[in-house]
């Protein structure tokens, strides 16, 4: 990632990281940004797909954006757990994905050892993620139809990504 969108990108993160998580002492934030970037290091270092596309959307992982149609694009992080939601869905496209597997992927909590795709609390904690999710994918210039169209809630299952 070149450095100046990596400046950027850190700008960013330190602002949201420290509204969302009430955080007044920075070196806590800057501790907490630290611990990210070297997960993002694993993930460069990881052989895992650079971009995937879906219709008119595409995910950049590799140069860390998101954009759909001819919009602007959006910064991302990889890690961001709504991220993590579009690119599991990008990888299985047209198949379902339970909501036990993407509460794994996002490393959700509630994804304990036992909990299963009936678990309500597992169900809402993925649902409330997709919510982020579908806020990032207006951003990128998507309606809600197009959202809706896209990914399919499974009841009681999981999620389905329908490209066209």
């Amino acid at each position: 990632m070149d450095i100046n969108l990596k400046l950027q990108f850190l700008k960013r993160r330190v602002i949201k990281e420290k509204h969302e998580l009430d955080i007044k002492n920075q070196d806590e934030v800057f501790n907490k940004i630290c611990e990210q970037d070297e997960k993002i290091n694993d993930l460069e270092n990881k052989d895992y797909q650079e971009s995937y596309r879906c219709g008119k959307l595409l995910l950049d992982l590799k140069r860390g954006f998101l954009k759909y149609k001819n919009n602007n694009s959006i910064l991302i992080t990889p890690l961001n757990r709504e991220i993590k939601l579009l690119e599991i869905l990008m990888q299985k496209e047209g198949e379902v994905v339970e909501y036990i597997e993407l509460a794994g992927v996002m490393d959700l909590s509630c994804a304990h050892e036992g909990a299963s795709n009936t678990d309500k609390v597992l169900r809402r904690e993925v649902q409330l993620v997709k919510k982020i999710l579908v806020k990032l994918l207006k951003n990128a210039g998507m309606t809600v139809k197009d959202v809706g169209n896209m990914i399919r809630s499974i009841t009681k299952s999981g999620y389905k990504l329908l490209c066209k």
